[in-house]
């Protein structure tokens, strides 16, 4: 029963906090000092974040569907 305007002005919020966050998180991860300490330690991050995604698919793939 939330009226038309109130779900409008909603919907510009979350869009407008969306587009700030990922703003942020460009500017933060494009900054020369965040990339240098990031790039030491990017084999390790792309070796875990892949092995992560290696159990999700395992986890997925024998998940039983309702």
């Amino acid at each position: 029963n939330t009226p038309f305007l109130v779900k409008t002005f909603y919907g510009i919020e979350m869009g407008v906090a969306t587009a700030l966050w990922f703003i942020l998180v460009a500017a933060v991860f494009s900054a020369n000092i965040i990339k240098s300490k990031v790039s030491k330690f990017q084999h390790i991050i792309e070796k875990i974040m892949g092995g992560i995604l290696i159990l999700l698919g395992i986890k997925l793939a024998f998940t039983h569907a309702k």
